[in-house]
């Protein structure tokens, strides 16, 4: 299954640059405390993962590129998620508290939040992968790639919560290892999803 052959290339990937993600993970950390620096650290962090996806160079110097090239569109995205987040789960709670038949629509807003969520696992690599991207384009197209493979898409969002819950468990995971982990992830499905695109466009 190639989610599967994606989530072992991307701990192979972590692997081969361990000390390089160490070091982008704490300097995510970092930039997250400062609030300010977190969404362009995200799509740093994310690019890198993208490229390793594709299998090309990487270093400090394209995570940099990346975060100033990328800061505003970063807030643009950021700023979208959550307020998408805010939006589902304030529906969420809302419903929930009601004692009528309107409850149940709240199952409906926790598989809109799962869609949500499957979305935003494309949008932060995105901006590596289109030339001239915006907002509204990267959020299309992220929404295009999260429902077009759906299935694919839920067992990559499986992965990511089965390695983010050992690593809530072991914290010096937490800190060291998942966001890096989480992006290179992030950003090898992105890129076997556009692989899979041009190889039916192709045929």
């Amino acid at each position: 299954m190639r989610s599967l052959k994606v989530i072992w290339s991307s701990f192979r990937s972590l692997y081969d640059e361990l000390f390089l993600m160490i070091g982008l993970s704490l300097l995510w950390w970092l930039a997250v405390v400062t609030i300010v620096a977190g969404p362009p650290a995200t799509t740093a962090l994310a690019s890198i993962g993208y490229r390793l996806g594709n299998g090309q160079r990487v270093g400090l110097d394209h995570a940099k590129e990346s975060f100033l090239g990328h800061f505003w569109l970063s807030w643009k995205l950021g700023l979208a998620g959550l307020v998408g987040m805010a939006v589902i789960f304030g529906n969420i709670f809302f419903y929930n508290s009601l004692d009528n038949w309107l409850r149940t629509l709240v199952i409906l807003f926790l598989y809109l939040a799962i869609a949500w969520i499957a979305i935003l696992l494309y949008v932060f690599p995105m901006p590596e992968a289109m030339e001239t991207p915006g907002a509204l384009d990267i959020l299309r197209n992220a929404a295009i790639m999260a429902l077009a493979s759906p299935g694919f898409t839920f067992l990559i969002l499986l992965g990511l919560a089965i390695v983010l819950a050992i690593c809530l468990a072991l914290p010096f995971l937490l800190l060291l290892i998942a966001p890096g982990i989480i992006a290179i992830i992030s950003g090898t499905a992105l890129a076997d999803r556009i692989a899979v695109a041009e190889e039916k466009q192709n045929s």
